[in-house]
């Protein structure tokens, strides 16, 4: 009888443990990896990447299961570290949403770098049922990888028993793409320019005492705009699109996870400013070559804190006056407030250029870039900015400041045996009371071109305004015959060339004479878009 009762107590418990729901063996506990793939800014030190997702089934559903989750990158991961030395911002997420400190799991970064592990990850075996493990927060260097590359996470999962099955563990969370262009633009962005502006007469000169831009004749307005390109859809962000996952319950400093400390910022690097040269740039978008739903302001920071420009102009909505060292070198940035993320989309800023006479002459480079720069491709507890970025773009001409010239060519002269070409060229700036032109003195110097000749050039004297240099070809340079330009360093020079036969008398006596063609002085830059 009590065997009996022992065999009737050991199938009742065997029917309690087959159809007590939470006690049904399930098979073994294994996990399928997936991910979403979004496209990283290749010139990102610390991008946000797609999250990875662990759906796992199986075991023994109700009963405890403790692992050890650790991820692997194939580039550096910089996630920000909120608990050094290796406390970092990378999280895994258990089942939910809502999420809190039960079902949280912060991340440890490995001293390699590349990997985070997440250790113990304590769940119910689910059974027949499902777990979800959700890895946010992980941020890489897609600067260290080549364009168009993707960036991997793999996976381990380990039991006290061994390591968890994992299907498809190598998952793409993201691909790295050129994220920005910047061109010189036209202001009414109907092309490619680059301006050349004459030194001498002073360009926008309201501007440097707090006023507007000058009313027209004055030289002036704005002179440029910059316009910056998006390389994808998405590359320019607002500070909620910098964003991570983050979980204001869980305890401190992980509450701070998945924070970003700005939204994009533009920067603009305007290099080999001469002296006495002022740069002023809009402290908002300009309407010409921006996209309707895209919006940013000035900040005075290339990171951290968002810090006003203070407008120096009221002119184009207010102009702040870029910074510039000693060595001639400038930066203004810009941050994204507003922006499409589902489409390519582009910013553009005016530049206004302002001086008295006369500045020194050369060209003015612009770099683009996104800021800040940063040379730290590794996980750091701060002040490095999240994001942050290294610049691959190239300094580009922005503007030419031209001295006040005149080329003059004389396209025959002659000193052959017999022959004469007398030569006059006049200042003509002396014009009052009809133009009242700025007086303007200076030298010529005459370049003579025949082929196979080289003759040295000649420099004048001086000369005044209103002014003239007379000189005879025979007295320079006897037998040449060829043609002759004349440069001039300051505006409105003329020239007058007079041909004759030595002696000039008699009957059978020759003589021609004609004006020098005024040429076009200022330097053509090439368009490097």
């Amino acid at each position: 009888m009590v065997r009996e009762s022992r065999i009737a107590l050991a199938a009742l418990t065997l029917i309690v443990l087959l159809f007590t729901p939470g006690l049904q063996a399930q098979g073994p506990f294994t996990c399928t990896a997936s991910a979403t793939s979004i496209a990283v800014r290749a010139e990102g030190l610390a991008e946000l990447v797609g999250d990875y997702v662990l759906t796992c089934t199986g075991g023994t559903s109700g009963q405890p299961l403790a692992m050890a989750v650790q991820i692997f990158a194939n580039t550096n991961i910089t996630s920000r570290i909120l608990s050094p030395p290796d406390g970092v911002e990378a999280l895994l997420l258990i089942d939910g949403p809502p999420y809190g400190p039960s079902n949280v799991v912060t991340g440890k970064l490995v001293a390699t770098g590349n990997s985070v592990i997440f250790s113990p990850v304590n769940i119910t075996q689910p059974g027949s049922g499902t777990r979800t493990l959700r890895i946010v927060n992980v941020r890489v260097n897609a600067a260290q990888l080549p364009l168009a590359s993707a960036v991997n996470l793999s996976v381990t999962a380990t039991t006290g028993a061994g390591a968890v099955p994992i299907t498809n563990p190598t998952q793409q969370v993201a691909v790295t793409q050129s994220g920005l262009a910047m061109e010189v633009r036209k202001t009414d962005d109907s092309g490619a320019y680059v301006p050349s502006l004459l030194t001498c007469s002073g360009y926008n000169t309201t501007l440097l005492t707090g006023g507007d831009y000058p009313a027209p004749p004055a030289p002036g307005g704005r002179t440029i705009n910059l316009k910056f390109i998006e390389g994808f859809a998405n590359a320019f962000r607002p500070l909620a699109g910098e964003q991570g996952v983050q979980i204001p319950t869980l305890p401190s400093p992980y509450d701070r996870a998945g924070r970003a400390d700005h939204g994009t910022r533009l920067r603009a690097v305007f290099s080999n400013v001469p002296a006495n040269v002022a740069v002023f740039v809009t402290t908002q978008q300009v309407a010409q070559g921006t996209s309707t739903s895209t919006q940013a302001r000035c900040t005075t920071t290339p990171g951290g804190g968002f810090a006003a420009c203070t407008p120096s102009s009221p002119a184009d909505g207010g102009l702040y006056r870029v910074p510039i060292s000693a060595t001639g070198t400038g930066e203004a940035y810009w941050e994204i407030t507003a922006s499409d993320p589902g489409a390519v989309e582009t910013i553009s800023f005016g530049v206004a250029v302002a001086f008295n006479p006369t500045p020194p002459a050369g060209t003015v480079n612009v770099l683009g870039s996104f800021s800040p720069i940063s040379s730290q491709g590794n996980a750091t507890p701060g002040p490095d900015d999240l994001p942050r970025f290294v610049s691959r773009l190239s300094p580009v001409p922005a503007f030419v400041l031209e001295p006040c010239r005149t080329v003059l060519l004389f396209q025959f002269i002659t000193s052959i045996p017999g022959w004469d070409t007398g030569i006059a060229v006049t200042n003509t700036t002396l014009d009052s009371p009809l133009f009242n032109t700025t007086g303007q003195s200076g030298k010529c110097t005459a370049y003579f071109y025949q082929p196979g000749v080289t003759v040295p050039p000649l420099e004048s004297p001086v000369i005044p305004p209103g002014g003239q240099w007379l000189w005879t070809l025979y007295s320079y340079k006897p037998n040449f015959q060829g043609y002759m330009l004349v440069s001039c360093d300051f505006q409105h020079a003329y020239g007058f060339a007079f041909i004759s036969d030595l002696g000039f008398s008699g009957p059978d006596r020759f003589a021609q004479a004609y004006q020098a063609i005024v040429l076009d002085s200022r330097t053509r830059m090439p368009v490097p878009y």
